[in-house]
């Protein structure tokens, strides 16, 4: 099997792929040095990957702040080339990680405004929320160290 591996460095088009796609795999060592990998959803925005937890939730409890993580969002797809003897199956995929720290986001103001974009981007309706959620809810976020960007093409 042949493919070829190349590497983004145009951060538009990184980011044009961050606000399509809306899950990624989120890993970190929790407080009993575990690894913890776990696929979540996940807002983009101000050059960060925002994660919204309730403050009760167990991976949420488990993290160790300020600790190295890893966040990877990946795309794919399966292609056909038809040549003129036999079909044959290509595959493609991105793979965008971000290195870093995990942080608390703890400006209220930020956090509400987050929250209306994470809404708009889920197509969510906050009329169903009660009241006292917004109080409920934490957001982290990944101080990004490195952006590490590939595409990956093979036969």
């Amino acid at each position: 099997m042949k493919s070829t591996v190349i590497q983004i460095r145009d951060i538009e088009r990184i980011e044009k792929e961050l606000n399509v796609n809306k899950v990624g795999l989120l890993g970190l060592f929790d407080k009993n040095e575990n690894l913890s990998q776990t696929v979540l959803p996940f807002l983009y925005a101000n050059k960060n990957i925002y994660i919204f937890f309730e403050s009760d939730d167990e991976l949420f409890v488990s993290i160790v702040f300020d600790a190295p993580v890893k966040f990877t969002v990946l795309r794919s797809e399966i292609m056909k080339k038809n040549s003129s003897t036999e079909t044959q199956s290509l595959f493609k995929y991105l793979q965008i990680t971000f290195n870093g720290n995990i942080k608390l986001e703890d400006d209220r103001k930020i956090i509400d405004e987050l929250y209306k974009e994470y809404l708009q981007r889920f197509n969510f309706n906050s009329s169903k929320l009660n009241d006292g959620y917004l109080d409920t809810l934490r957001v982290v976020y990944l101080d990004t160290e490195e952006i590490d960007a590939t595409e990956v093409t093979g036969a």
